[in-house]
């Protein structure tokens, strides 16, 4: 089977069609007027066919009258299970640039009766992608010098701003291609630890002994505050790589939690 590009009067895109003649192309748009029509021979798309087939198990075999089977594969990828159905002409045993496909997520409560039809690149790009991992970028000690941005988010502001703890500690996140950059400004950080004599004084007391601070806030409460506790923050930037097609997959995206 041929793949024909054609240009339709009075139209921007230029459809792509399957047939045997260019006649047969022509007859796909009979309703349209067909200025051209131009054999179209790029198979680039038969490289994601290759890589989805290296990483799926063949379920089974359609055989058609029309000499063109249905091949259905399955494989269990970092998101959930995919299921995919490809499309090969027996005529010259070739694959078309078509496919469907059912996702069942990890976290998924109801299960799919239906297909979603796409082409192999999309769903190659959506599924059989690189893992999501995390990095610890870098990070910094109570008392250590300030963390640099990292030269990758250069010229990039923050995308979002989420709570770490409501009202004490705000993280920014930075979203770059695939990957989301979080600067955690609260990173397994300690609590300050008095000299046994000053456990129970009052929080004002040990800011001004070991830390040279006065918050005069603190001093409007009727009795001394004994049980605050003066947190010594580490910081650290995050990097969660590949995370956007991790998120893409689901259909209520897992951030759609976060921002409300």
């Amino acid at each position: 089977m041929r793949r024909w590009k054609l240009k339709l009067k009075d139209k921007e895109y230029k459809p792509i069609v399957y047939a045997k003649t260019e006649t047969d192309a022509i007859t796909c748009f009979k309703d349209e007027v067909v200025e051209s029509v131009t054999l179209y021979e790029n198979r680039d798309y038969l490289s994601y066919i290759n890589k989805m087939l290296e990483n799926a198990m063949l379920e089974g075999i359609q055989h058609r009258n029309n000499n063109c089977d249905r091949e259905w594969y399955k494989t269990d990828t970092a998101y959930g299970l995919l299921r995919f159905r490809l499309i090969k002409d027996c005529n010259d045993d070739s694959y078309f640039d078509y496919t469907d496909y059912q996702f069942v997520s990890n976290d998924c409560k109801v299960l799919p009766c239906t297909y979603e039809m796409s082409t192999p690149q999309k769903v190659c790009e959506k599924y059989f992608s690189d893992s999501p991992y995390c990095e610890i970028y870098s990070y910094r000690l109570y008392g250590e010098p300030k963390l640099v941005k990292p030269v990758e988010l250069k010229g990039i502001k923050s995308s979002f701003i989420v709570d770490f703890i409501p009202n004490k500690c705000k993280c920014h996140c930075f979203v770059k291609d695939n990957d989301l950059w979080i600067k955690h400004r609260d990173f397994f950080s300690k609590s300050h630890k008095p000299t046994p004599k000053d456990m129970g004084t009052p929080l004002t007391y040990r800011l001004q002994k070991y830390f040279n601070c006065y918050k005069n806030y603190l001093d409007k409460f009727m009795y001394p505050d004994s049980w605050g506790d003066i947190v010594l923050r580490n910081e650290a930037w995050i990097v969660f790589h590949n995370i956007k097609n991790f998120v893409l997959v689901d259909k209520i995206p897992s951030v759609v939690f976060v921002e409300n």
